[in-house]
């Protein structure tokens, strides 16, 4: 059990260092207690919630900016953007801001730079993966449509990366 423990917690680093796609399948894992053991299930919880967050100065105000249009249009629109994360995950983080034209209090959700393309990269790569087991092993296809599940996850996963259809849905 200890040794579970130990290896479960040594997996759940190395995803969060690959990158979102990884962190999205530790996501799964979480989610997923039939098919793993509980010590490994407790483990992964932390890629629901304990993703660490980016440098709001050196990344996400970079972001911010280039999507608003440069750090002037930024001041203009936003009396404050607090530097301290409300939330982050592996796709987007959460930031509190104040509406310099109001005073009304709004969140900022940021996508991570890079993740889009770092998550089509990583996705395309299982999917022609599980493809060419496929391929070598037809039973497989029958028996799992591994290629399949993956090919509705990447679409599932890579809408979450468009926040302004998001903010739409919101509406």
């Amino acid at each position: 059990e200890d040794s579970i423990r130990r290896v479960a917690k040594l997996l759940r680093k190395f995803f969060e260092k690959m990158g979102a796609a990884y962190v999205k399948l530790g996501q799964f894992i979480a989610s997923s207690p039939t098919l793993f053991p509980k010590a490994i299930i407790d483990e992964f919880q932390g890629c629901l919630d304990d993703v660490p967050p980016l440098s709001y100065t050196d990344e996400v105000s970079k972001v911010i900016y280039r999507e608003l249009g440069g750090e002037a249009r930024v001041k203009e629109i936003f009396s404050r953007i607090e530097e301290e994360p409300l939330a982050s995950a592996s796709i987007a983080q959460v930031h509190r801001g104040v509406l310099r034209s109001t005073g009304e209090k709004v969140v900022l959700k940021v996508c991570k730079p890079g993740v889009a393309q770092s998550l089509r990269t990583d996705l395309d790569a299982v999917y022609l993966a599980c493809r060419a087991l496929e391929l070598l092993d037809p039973s497989v296809e029958q028996r799992l449509g591994l290629s399949g599940i993956i090919e509705d996850a990447r679409e599932a996963i890579l809408q979450e990366t468009n926040l302004e259809q998001e903010a739409k849905n919101m509406e």
